[in-house]
């Protein structure tokens, strides 16, 4: 379409008169910064999707090691299993429980915004 245009441009500027000629040429430059402009911010999209692709597929990845994991843990992690030791140990481990569910739920968060 662009190359269409430029050669209809081309064509009309050779069968304008002289005064005319000026004012064609910076019609057809100023197409020509304005095409330039539009092909440089389409090859910047295109590489910030692909970006975003790649670090889509690193988050999947990521999500599954954790489902994983989790899936691994829960069992030694349920409330019906009786807790054994010490009153400070449990508290140590319901504490690390929690950190552990804050971590899970950021790594939430950070996929829900992608």
């Amino acid at each position: 379409m662009y190359d269409t245009i430029v050669r209809t441009g081309r064509a009309l500027r050779e069968k304008s008169n002289p005064n005319d000629t000026k004012t064609i040429n910076g019609m057809l430059t100023d197409l020509k910064d304005k095409w330039d402009l539009v092909c440089g911010k389409s090859v910047d999209r295109q590489r910030k999707l692909e970006e975003a692709l790649l670090y889509s597929g690193q988050f999947k990845d990521a999500l599954q090691a954790l489902l994983e994991w989790l899936y691994q843990v829960e069992p030694v992690l349920s409330e019906e299993n009786p807790v054994h030791g010490d009153i400070d140990t449990v508290m140590n481990m319901m504490e690390a429980h929690k950190v552990h569910l804050a971590i899970s739920y950021i790594l939430y968060l950070g996929i829900l915004c992608v």
